[in-house]
């Protein structure tokens, strides 16, 4: 087993996990508001709970939307000090790239235009603009997933469940909403 590739799988399979779970914490933010994600009331619930902190959700669901783009394009870095897959296996990374076109274009272009730097020449409301669609995206990751892990698999004799981590913070993020929730309640209760 080559240690720099095996260096550069784990620093990779980081970068991943960091991409994954601020996805995680921006989809389930910006989407908890929708009818078509979540059902009618249980958005209404996330409405009133993110209510409670507006400034605080809209920060986050922004940091996490960086977040998430910055590490995510992190493993595709070409920058020659940079832990990437085309130091593992260009020719499957080009591949991957170009199976992916779309939301490494879309990607690219909120990195590029608005988290790296503000360009004087584009529009910088970028949700609307250049992130892809939910299902997209979600497709996106599960791709990634099985690119890192055929790779793992060929030079470590190893795979790894990224979904693990994502599905606590998911249920963190629920207790958090409910408890919002019910604080909420609980202080317009005293005030009557």
């Amino acid at each position: 087993m080559d240690e720099k590739i095996s260096e550069h799988l784990k620093e990779i399979g980081a970068s991943i996990f960091e991409a994954k779970s601020a996805y995680t914490i921006w989809k389930t933010i910006a989407y908890s508001r929708s009818n078509g994600i979540v059902s009618e009331t249980l958005a209404k619930k996330y409405v009133e709970a993110q209510n409670t902190a507006p400034a605080f959700f809209v920060m986050t669901e922004r940091t996490s939307l960086a977040t998430f783009v910055i590490f995510v394009l992190q493993s595709f870095d070409r920058d020659k000090q940079a832990h990437s897959f085309f130091k593992v296996d260009t020719t499957a990374t080009e591949e991957f790239i170009k199976e992916n076109q779309e939301v490494f274009d879309a990607l690219k272009l909120s990195r590029d235009k608005v988290f790296a730097h503000r360009d004087i020449k584009k529009n910088t409301d970028y949700i609307k603009i250049t992130i892809p669609a939910i299902d997209k995206l979600d497709a996106f990751f599960e791709n990634l997933f099985v690119f890192y892990n055929k790779l793992t698999g060929k030079h470590l004799d190893s795979s790894t469940i990224f979904d693990m981590s994502t599905n606590d913070l998911l249920r963190e993020m629920e207790f958090m909403f409910m408890n919002l929730t019910r604080g909420e309640m609980i202080r317009k209760a005293e005030i009557d």
